[in-house]
């Protein structure tokens, strides 16, 4: 029978290493294997801000980074909020099982004395510490110190209707010590997602030095 180590407290206080060592996934293969930054989660994990703005190509975990990211502060963290935005209700039923309840599931046993969570309802963890993650296709309720949109540009290009309902009623849902991320790959010349990202590579280009009110713009090509 193998036992768990348990690490210092000085290792629980860095979040990187909380990051790499606590939670699981399952690789393009299918295969269950440790969580560990790529480059485009390393760019982004070294360049966080408040507001984040990120232009993508597919397949390079950009979701997943923020599915673990938001989950590892709603489990450290009391009374954090956090809530993903998908595109359809079948996108948000993947994110939440395939990545958040997974990884939650397999941390490590010794970790439940520090939190638990309950699975109350369809796409939603609750914690003991009064934290919660939902993902769902809108959040209007509540008030949240983590938002991801997850696809956006489909989203405004798709479905306007929700796309206007999320910047008029989602992103009003935010603390003032938010992050809230918007992210996508590119669909069309029209609709919010692409004006907010031609402000957002604007800023970016005039490299002003940015409040917490305006996005920070990441592009990963091609």
């Amino acid at each position: 029978m193998t036992t768990e180590i348990v690490p210092s407290m000085e290792q629980l206080r860095d979040k990187r290493w909380r990051l790499e060592n606590l939670y699981t996934i399952t690789d393009k293969n299918g295969i269950e294997v440790p969580f560990k930054l790529n480059w485009a989660q390393e760019e982004i994990y070294d360049r966080m801000w408040y507001q984040m703005l990120i232009l993508k190509a597919r397949q390079l975990g950009v979701t997943t980074f923020f599915a673990i990211n938001f989950l590892d502060d709603c489990f450290w963290y009391p009374n954090m909020n956090a809530a993903i935005i998908a595109d359809k209700r079948e996108s948000s039923e993947i994110i939440f099982k395939r990545k958040i309840k997974y990884a939650y599931d397999r941390m490590p046993k010794w970790t439940q004395s520090y939190n638990t969570a309950r699975n109350d309802r369809m796409g939603e963890l609750s914690f003991e510490n009064g934290s919660s993650f939902i993902v769902s296709t809108g959040v209007r309720s509540g008030t949240y110190q983590r938002l991801l949109v997850s696809e956006f540009g489909r989203i405004c290009l798709k479905q306007p209707d929700q796309a206007k309902e999320i910047v008029s009623g989602s992103l009003n849902t935010v603390s003032r010590d938010q992050i809230v991320v918007i992210e996508s790959t590119a669909a069309g010349r029209e609709g919010y997602f692409y004006k907010f990202s031609k402000k957002s590579q604007k800023l970016a280009e005039s490299k002003k030095k940015l409040s917490p009110l305006e996005q920070r713009f990441f592009f990963f090509p091609w």
